[in-house]
C-alpha cells in the first residue's frame, strides 16, 4: 500500500531519498515542487528524472486514490472539498475568499468527541485523529486548486472537523510544516486554532512555546447554560477556562478571541448579555458573535437578524469589543458547525 507523502516530515523524506542514493539537489527540487509550486502529482515534476518520479509514484501518494469532491458557492467566495481517506472515513475542508485573503478551514479529526449540540460534526461522534500528513494534505490540495488563479492560501484556521488540541502531537507536527518558512511558510500570526477549552493542552502550548492565535468557543456566560450545549464545561467550567486563557494571553502578549454561537431562546437573552459583560469586565478579549448556522438538531434555531443586532448592541454598550461574524460557506454547508453533516447523510 502506498504511503501518504505528507505523513513524513521533509527531513524524513530527505533521509529516505539520500539512502536511495539521490543527490541533495534532486531532493530540494522535489520539496520545491511540493511546498512552493503546490504540485501534487509526481509526474508533473518535470525536472526530476523519470526513474525517480516513477519510484515516488510507486511508493507514495499525495492524495488518496478516491478523488475529493468539490462544491463551490454560487458567488465563488467559498469552496468546500471532502476527502475519502484510506479507511473510508470522510473529512471536509473549506476555502474562504475575502479581498486579498485566502483562508483554509482545516479539519484535525474524523468526527469529534466533545458533543457540542450545535455542531453537525459532533453527531458523527469521535472516529479517529487525523495524522499530521492528513492535516497537511488539505493545505496542499487547497493550494493546488488555487494555482490556476495564481493564488495561494494565506491564512489557516483550525476550525474544521474535530478539536485540534485533542490531537495535539499530530497538530504540532502539521503546524511545523504549515508555518515553516522553507515549506508552506504561513506565519504563526496567520494561524488560528479554535478550541472548546481543552485546558491541559492550552497549557502545553505555553510549556512548549507554541505561538498561535487562539479562538475560544465560549457560547455561554453561565456554567449551567454552557454545560447544556458543551459537555466539556462539566470538566472545565468557565472560571477555570478564563483563568487558563488569561495565562495564554500573558504568554502570547495579545488578546484571545472568544466565539459565541447565538441560539434563539438558549443564550440570547438580556440576562445572558449582562453576564457576558460582567465576565469580560477588565479582560482584554474580543467577542465574535456567530449566529447559528443551519443544522439538523431539533430545537436549535437561529435568531432573527434584528435580534442578532440587538444582542450585539447590548454587548457593545457594555464596553466589550464585539463583532457579528456571518460565517462564509453557508450555501455549501461549509460554515461553522456544518461540516460533514451532508456527507454522513449521503447527500453529497
Amino acid at each position: 500500500m502506498k504511503k501518504l507523502f505528507f505523513d513524513y516530515t521533509p527531513a524524513e523524506i530527505s533521509n529516505i531519498l539520500l539512502d536511495r542514493g539521490e543527490k541533495k539537489f534532486r531532493i530540494n527540487q522535489l520539496l520545491d515542487w511540493v511546498y512552493k509550486k503546490s504540485v501534487i502529482s509526481f509526474y508533473e515534476m518535470k525536472n526530476l528524472p523519470t526513474s525517480l518520479r516513477e519510484w515516488l509514484n510507486e511508493n507514495f501518494t499525495m492524495m488518496f486514490e478516491k478523488a475529493p469532491y468539490l462544491v463551490t458557492a454560487p458567488n465563488g467566495d467559498s469552496m468546500k472539498f471532502g476527502f475519502t481517506l484510506s479507511d473510508g472515513a470522510v473529512i471536509e475542508s473549506v476555502i474562504l475568499k475575502s479581498r486579498d485573503r485566502r483562508t483554509l478551514c482545516v479539519s484535525s479529526q474524523v468526527g469529534c468527541a466533545l458533543g457540542c449540540t450545535f455542531c453537525e460534526t459532533a453527531k458523527l461522534g469521535f472516529i479517529r485523529n487525523l495524522s499530521a500528513g492528513e492535516i497537511v494534505m488539505q493545505l496542499a490540495y487547497a493550494n493546488n486548486l488555487l494555482i490556476k488563479s495564481e493564488e495561494r492560501i494565506t491564512n489557516i484556521v483550525f476550525m474544521g472537523m474535530g478539536e485540534a488540541l485533542s490531537n495535539f502531537e499530530n497538530f504540532v507536527q502539521a503546524l511545523e510544516i504549515i508555518s515553516g518558512e522553507e515549506f508552506f511558510g504561513i506565519g504563526r500570526r496567520k494561524i488560528t486554532v479554535s478550541t472548546a477549552g481543552v485546558l491541559p493542552n492550552i497549557q502545553k502550548l505555553i510549556d512548549r512555546n507554541i505561538l498561535v492565535k487562539l479562538a475560544i468557543s465560549l457560547n455561554s456566560s453561565s456554567d449551567e447554560e454552557r454545560s447544556a450545549v458543551m459537555p466539556i464545561n462539566n470538566r472545565y467550567p468557565i472560571s477555570e477556562l478564563m483563568a487558563q486563557v488569561r495565562k495564554y494571553t500573558e504568554f502570547r502578549g495579545q488578546p484571545v478571541t472568544f466565539e459565541y454561537v447565538l441560539i434563539k431562546g438558549k443564550n440570547d437573552s438580556r440576562d445572558a448579555a449582562d453576564r457576558l459583560i460582567k465576565l469580560f469586565r477588565g479582560y482584554p478579549g474580543k467577542l465574535n458573535i456567530i449566529p447559528l448556522n443551519d443544522c439538523t438538531t431539533e430545537g436549535l434555531v437561529r435568531p432573527e437578524e434584528n435580534f442578532i443586532d440587538q444582542f450585539s448592541k447590548w454587548i457593545h454598550d457594555g464596553g466589550v469589543t464585539v463583532t457579528v461574524r456571518r460565517s462564509g460557506g453557508q450555501e455549501i454547508d461549509g460554515a461553522c458547525g456544518q461540516l460533514a453533516g451532508k456527507a454522513k447523510r449521503g447527500e453529497i
